[in-house]
């Protein structure tokens, strides 16, 4: 059972600077386009994706509670509470901040005494800048870059 195989040899090799020559001459570039982002997995980025604008654009309220300048809250406690000039805005989580609030304090800190036009409020715990708060372009600032040129997009990019 012997049977004549044609075994193929290598006469000689082709030089790698020819082999490169042969692929750049039967391959060409793919013209850039745009492409909605649901149909574009599996796609590639003809340049970097930048954010336009920031996120969130305002700052928002991290949790229930009532919008405070903090420095009205230096020292405050339970034994002595701070008095606030106004009546502070009460926000729920995601609210954006009024104008001249720089904190939330949460809704157990805060006391209003009184009813209707005569209610005042005090702060029974100092609140720092920034507590309960996610301040403008904390997730994105603007021109923020989230995918370099060349990234292949898929499945597991947030934004698709």
């Amino acid at each position: 059972m012997t049977e004549s195989l044609d075994i193929q040899r290598i006469a000689r090799l082709t030089p790698l600077a020819e082999v490169r020559a042969s692929f750049d001459l039967s391959i060409a570039h793919v013209a850039p386009r745009e492409a909605a982002l649901v149909d574009a997995v599996g796609f590639t980025l003809a340049a970097d994706t930048v954010i336009s604008a920031g996120h969130p654009k305002i700052a928002l309220a991290l949790r229930d509670g009532y919008a405070v300048r903090s420095e009205q809250t230096i020292d405050a406690s339970a034994d002595a509470p701070a008095r606030l000039p106004l009546v502070p805005q009460w926000l729920d989580a995601g609210s954006p901040l009024p104008d001249g609030a720089d904190a939330v304090a949460p809704h157990d800190t805060v006391h209003l005494l009184g009813e209707g036009n005569k209610t005042k409020a005090e702060v029974l715990t100092p609140v720092a800048p920034g507590d309960g708060v996610l301040p403008a372009n904390a997730d994105a600032a603007p021109s923020m870059k989230l995918d370099r040129k060349s990234t292949r997009l898929n499945s597991s990019h947030g934004y698709i």
